[in-house]
């Protein structure tokens, strides 16, 4: 942790140097504050593509559509994501175009079935989209399946005499 610390005040203190001979004075003193970040870690990615691919699934549960993605598409997204410039920004747009223009097609071509399950998966390097069909449960006599279960599941009714 020392040497951490030691290298983090190293490198600081060469950016504020390199900050004063780009920048005037008057400007450097007009900001509060400079944040220095550090360079995302593989770890970092990851956790930035479950949340995002947390978002998607929520958004898509708010219509009763259901997501499955496999790890494997997690890990590509984070490998294709990155951007060692740019950091994560890029996940965002490859989000979009791998993922949430496919899924609005189905749903506007009106393929995706309330209750229905979307598959994301990776197949030699591509993303996969496909859709699970849910069975949709079957209408039951709501009165007879009540009458069923209060006697133990046998039919009840009266016989007309």
């Amino acid at each position: 942790p020392d040497s951490l610390n030691k290298r983090a005040s190293v490198l600081k203190d060469k950016i504020y140097h390199s900050l004063e001979n780009r920048f005037r004075p008057e400007f450097l003193n007009r900001l509060d504050e400079i944040i220095i970040f550090d360079a995302l870690t593989p770890e970092n990615l990851q956790e930035i593509v479950n949340i995002q691919m947390q978002r998607v699934t929520k958004r898509l549960a708010e219509r009763d559509i259901n997501l499955k993605v496999s790890p494997e598409v997690l890990a590509m997204l984070a490998k294709e994501g990155f951007d060692a410039r740019y950091g994560a920004r890029p996940l965002n747009r490859l989000i979009q175009s791998k993922i949430l223009n496919p899924i609005a097609e189905y749903i506007v071509r009106g393929k995706m079935p309330r209750g229905g399950t979307i598959s994301i998966s990776a197949n030699k390097g591509e993303i996969v989209i496909g859709m699970i069909e849910n069975a949709a449960p079957k209408k039951t006599n709501k009165k007879l399946a009540q009458n069923r279960s209060a006697s133990g599941g046998k039919k009840v009714g009266s016989v007309a005499k």
